[in-house]
């Protein structure tokens, strides 16, 4: 049976040549490349805020907001704002470099639902940044919000909502099973630590606000440790193997060479413990 992890990249939803390109570029050619790249944290979007409630939350915070679209303002090749009003309070959204044609995506009285960054601009203006435009998957849902969404960092020419896509599509593949595990069942009984799969899963869908707390995680982020210190200990035993014994041996007066090397060229004298640690890595 395959291994879902080592999948490439390029057989998931939405992973055409370029994107797959693109991302094979910063490392990611398969399916374990993608689910290791980890949240970043997470935005409770499970309900909209009230536009009137917004003087009362933080710069930086990623909010919900609903409302209709009271006026547009266009300047053509630098930004687009979009004033969005509910009960008589008004939010600005702001986007920065976009086509001129997304202001029709905008009309006038039209209800909209948008999710993004809140920040206070040098007029005292509440306004979201480049904000996700939510109305269809807000519909779609009823009230129910958007739920948790896990924040990542931008990839560079490949959108969001593809990866978006792309990342449920591979969560799906591995399951919380064990095909494709490092650590065979037995080890993960005596550590105490999950599936690999069950670890990628908490940490990229968590399903409430409460998964998503640091020592709610705090297991899955362990699995994960180990899983990177099995790899690279595995790595370093396989080229030390590969390199043979004779590569391995450094005789006493080469070690004692470069230990007095070092120590001539520092500008300070050793402390005890720094000419203990020498000793130990001689």
């Amino acid at each position: 049976m395959s291994d879902p992890f080592e999948a490439l990249i390029s057989t998931l939803p939405g992973a055409g040549p370029v994107t797959a390109a693109r991302l094979g570029e910063r490392g990611m050619w398969t399916v374990r490349d993608l689910l290791m790249r980890l949240p970043r944290g997470y935005d409770d979007l499970r309900a909209a805020t009230p536009i009137a409630a917004l003087a009362g939350v933080g710069d930086g915070a990623v909010v919900l907001v609903r409302g209709t679209v009271k006026r547009v303002h266009v300047f053509p090749r630098r930004l687009l704002d979009v004033f969005v009003e509910e009960g008589g309070e008004v939010v600005r959204a702001r986007w920065f470099r976009v086509p001129g044609a997304m202001a029709k995506s905008f009309p006038r009285g039209s209800a909209v639902a948008l999710a993004g960054a809140l920040r206070t601009a040098g007029d005292g203006t509440r306004e979201l940044i480049s904000p996700s435009v939510v109305t269809a998957a807000l519909v779609a849902r009823g009230d129910a919000g958007l739920g948790l969404r896990p924040r990542y960092a931008l990839v560079q020419g490949v959108k969001g909502r593809v990866l978006e896509k792309m990342r449920a599509a591979a969560l799906s593949r591995i399951g919380a099973g064990e095909r494709g595990d490092l650590l065979p069942a037995s080890a993960r009984r005596r550590l105490g630590v999950s599936s690999l799969g069950e670890a990628l899963v908490q940490l990229h869908a968590p399903p409430d606000a409460s998964a998503a707390r640091p020592e709610a995680l705090a297991p899955a982020r362990r699995r994960l440790a180990l899983e990177a210190a099995l790899v690279a200990q595995t790595a370093f035993l396989l080229r030390r193997a590969a390199g043979g014994e004779a590569a391995l041996v450094v005789d006493g007066p080469t070690t004692e060479a470069a230990r007095a090397r070092l120590t001539e060229v520092l500008p300070f004298a050793l402390t005890e413990t720094q000419a203990r640690a020498l000793d130990e890595v001689a």
